[in-house]
């Protein structure tokens, strides 16, 4: 994918000691914001802020989304390739997401 960089960020783990765990994906993840953010007659354009708020959904999950946000995962990933195609400058997010 275009603009897609070589290397992929390490996702934060949990390093406290006696735990050794990976954190979970969390349980409340405001897709409806995301959403709104993307479609609202008076942010359409601020694909800025809308880069920004999927690279902030994709390090917050890192470690993978529960199924329950599957639905709401499919719909954002859907609008995000739709605006790419149209030309917004949605590839950095879009390579978040595959990652």
């Amino acid at each position: 994918i275009l603009g897609c960089s070589a290397s992929t960020e390490a996702c934060s783990m949990d390093t406290e000691p006696n735990r050794g765990m990976v954190a979970s994906a969390p349980d409340e993840v405001d897709f409806g914001a995301i959403m709104e953010l993307m479609t609202s007659k008076y942010t359409v354009d601020l694909v800025d802020r809308h880069v920004a708020a999927i690279r902030k959904l994709c390090k917050v999950c890192c470690n993978g989304f529960l199924l329950r946000h599957l639905e709401a995962l499919v719909e954002l990933l859907y609008l995000s390739v739709d605006r790419f195609a149209k030309g917004q400058d949605l590839a950095q997010a879009l390579c978040d997401f595959t990652r």
